[in-house]
This record gives structure tokens, C-alpha cells and sequence, in this order.
């Protein structure tokens, strides 16, 4: 089973990048106020029956959107899946929310059909595990999802590791191993990369469905290629919505997709 990817890229160049990923993800605070080419680009996306996930917006604001704006976006725009709101590290809390925003969602006077995407956190591994465990406990989630920025070693002690990106990418393929050895069959959405090596090995466990991430358009806009044996150096480009429209740029993000599509994220494919 290939990986569903969600592209991200600058406002400027949506319609030439994110229709090459296979699901679409949007950013609740994005979506709020007046008419945008940002909004109007993924209320089309929905209606032409693309899947489509609202994300609450934590890893671009460092604060999630309000369960009010939340579920006010959710019965507005019916999106496939919906992130409730969520404190990066903190697995307690964010299983909290989530299990109050499952009521809620139960709640709404007219049904959306929508799922959620629950974000599993923790500052340890114990703790991560429970909320892991905790979000699997809920009808209401549907996938769960495992962020990049993972704070603690799982198998590994990453301490002497070259980079802290190094680090990252090793941490969260170990707590994927542990869902294969655990929950094998849980549908897992992977927020982000610190790195496109990491592919490489997720693409072997089919329990992960989906992926979402910036980093084949912001690697272009620095001029990266990738290759099937060359995921670009170590470092983390964050999505710069803002940038201008550039050919070069959008030459260079297709390229990227269709070498992480091919490559990387269809288990037949040997890289």
C-alpha cells in the first residue's frame, strides 16, 4: 500500500504543487475571515470530492485553533478528517481535548461524516504510549497521527547523533516500530519530516496511510533536486507561505514529488 501524500506549499503556487500529493491539508487559521486564494484553493479542492483533512494549525502558529473554530469549520467545510485541538508534548492534555472535542463532534445538530485525526504526545515514552493508547480508545478517531518532532529516544540513544534532525528521524521510524510490534493494523498519519530519509523506512509498514509535508517545495526553492539516492542534506526548510510565484521553484517541487511518489513512498518501488 503507497502513502498518501499532502503537499504544502506558498498560496502562490497551490494549484501547481498540492494537486500532484494524493490528499489534500489545510490550516483551520488560514481558512478563517475574509475570501483568499488560500481558502478559495481548498473549499474547490473539497468540492471537487478531493480528501481532505483541516489541521488545527499548532506546528505553524504554536497554538491550536479553539474547539469552537474547530467545529465551526468542520460543519462549514466537511473535510474527511479534522485534528482536534492538541499541546505539542503534552499527551495528557491532548488526549484530554481530544475526548472533549469527540463529544462535541458527536454533538453537532447535523452530522459531517467527518473523522479524526487524533495527534498522539508526550514528553516521554510512557507517556506518548498512554495517549496513543487513549486516542485509539475513541470511535471518533479514525487515523492517528505521530508528529516529527519527537522529544525522547525510543530504542536508540541519539545523544551522539550528527544532527538534531538525525535524532528526529530515528526517534519516530523506532515509535513506528513499535506500532508494528503493538498496533499493526491502526491507521497512522505522519505530520511532517525532518528529513526525507525517513521514508525509506516508513514505506515498508502499510498501517501508515498517510503524510503530510512541506519539504519537496521548500527543498526546490532552494534549488535541491532529490534522487532515489540522494535525499538532499540535513537540513529543515519551513513552509514559507508568502513566497511569490516562481517557475523554477514549481519545476523543481513537481520534480521532488514525483521522486518521492515513485521512490519512496510506494513499498513496491526499491529504492
Amino acid at each position: 500500500m503507497a502513502i498518501d501524500l499532502a503537499v504544502e506549499a506558498p498560496t502562490s503556487m497551490l494549484s501547481d504543487i498540492c494537486p500532484l500529493g494524493g490528499i489534500e491539508l489545510c490550516f483551520a487559521h488560514l481558512l478563517v475571515g475574509e475570501s483568499s486564494p488560500y481558502q478559495m484553493y481548498y473549499r474547490l479542492a473539497q468540492a471537487a470530492g478531493r480528501y481532505v483533512i483541516l489541521d488545527n494549525g499548532i506546528m505553524e502558529r504554536g497554538v491550536a485553533a479553539s474547539v469552537t473554530e474547530m467545529l465551526r469549520l468542520t460543519s462549514e467545510f466537511r473535510p474527511a478528517l479534522v485534528t482536534p485541538p492538541e499541546v505539542l508534548h503534552d499527551g495528557r492534555e491532548s488526549l484530554r481535548l481530544a475526548k472533549s472535542f469527540a463529544n462535541h463532534l458527536r454533538r453537532l445538530a447535523t452530522p459531517t461524516g467527518t473523522g479524526m485525526l487524533g495527534v498522539a504526545h508526550g514528553d516521554t515514552f510512557d507517556e506518548w504510549c498512554r495517549c496513543f493508547e487513549g486516542l485509539l480508545s475513541l470511535s471518533e478517531v479514525e487515523r492517528i497521527g505521530i508528529p516529527y518532532d519527537v522529544t525522547f529516544d525510543v530504542d536508540t540513544t541519539t545523544d551522539t547523533f550528527g544532527t538534531h534532525l538525525e535524532r528526529l528521524v530515528t526517534r519516530r521510524i523506532e515509535l513506528c516500530d513499535w506500532v508494528a510490534r503493538t498496533y499493526p493494523i491502526v491507521p497512522i498519519h505522519l505530520f511532517g519530516l525532518a528529513h526525507p530519509s525517513e521514508l525509506t523506512f516508513q514505506r515498508q509498514h502499510s498501517f501508515v496511510r498517510s503524510l503530510d509535508t512541506s519539504l519537496p517545495v521548500m527543498a526546490a526553492s532552494r534549488g535541491i533536486r532529490y534522487d532515489i539516492g540522494s535525499h538532499g542534506p540535513y537540513e529543515k526548510y519551513f513552509l514559507d507561505l508568502s513566497l511569490p510565484h516562481s517557475d523554477t521553484t514549481v519545476e523543481g517541487a513537481q520534480h521532488n514529488i514525483r521522486v518521492m511518489t515513485n521512490a519512496w513512498l510506494s513499498p513496491e518501488v526499491q529504492a
